[in-house]
């Protein structure tokens, strides 16, 4: 990951989702500036990543572990390769982020 510094880090965590990371990706403000997405996929038996993969070109970055579990990959993650940010954000996999209900600080 470039060290480049984002208004807002959006930090999707994800375990065999390939049902629903698509929809989940869908619904955030990829391509807006000062946002960046990075997906964690952990322990993921699935399509998941690749899926993820297919983002790259809208900007969504992964990072992908072998070993399962949200706690340790998001600490994992923070703790060793999360880019600087001002505003950490964190979402579920299997989320979808409603425009009118989005906070105010993730579109403006």
């Amino acid at each position: 990951m470039t060290e480049q510094r984002s208004r807002i880090l959006v930090t999707v965590l994800a375990h065999n989702e390939e049902r629903r990371i698509a929809a989940c990706l869908d619904s955030l403000p990829l391509g807006e500036r000062g946002v960046r997405v990075v997906v964690v996929v952990n322990g993921s038996s699935d399509a998941t990543a690749d899926i993820v993969r297919t983002y790259a070109a809208r900007g969504v970055e992964l990072v992908e572990y072998a070993e399962g579990g949200k706690a340790r990959s998001w600490n994992r993650f923070i703790l060793d390769c999360a880019p600087a940010a001002d505003t950490f954000a964190f979402v579920d996999g299997d989320a979808e982020l409603v425009p009118v209900h989005s906070p105010r600080w993730l579109t403006a």
